[in-house]
């Protein structure tokens, strides 16, 4: 009857000591980027990336009126091809938010 005991006493002492000892993953670290939509014409769309880089874009020549926000959506999808995850829309006129994992 001890014998059992023992086995799973030791068992578990083995198990709570390689749960104690269990790495914490690492933790992730994310380039962001911020695109701001300034108007409805997309004549100025202004992209922060990492704090580190900036660009100026002009689509007003792409979009077909105040609501076709196409050419937006084609550079979330862009964006997304380079690795970034679109985290959030800020805002009816399709500024938005992404991050990419940086190994």
């Amino acid at each position: 009857m001890k014998k059992p005991f023992l086995a799973i006493f030791i068992l578990l002492i083995i198990l709570l000591g390689l749960y104690a000892f269990k790495t914490e993953p690492e933790a992730k670290n994310y380039q962001y980027l911020i695109a701001n939509v300034d108007d409805d014409e997309l004549e100025d769309v202004y992209v922060s990336i990492d704090g580190k880089e900036f660009k100026h874009l002009d689509f007003e020549k792409q979009s077909k009126g105040e609501s076709d926000l196409n050419p937006i959506i084609n550079l979330i999808h862009q964006y997304e091809n380079e690795g970034w995850e679109l985290v959030e829309i800020l805002d009816e006129n399709g500024s938005f938010y992404m991050k990419k994992e940086i190994n």
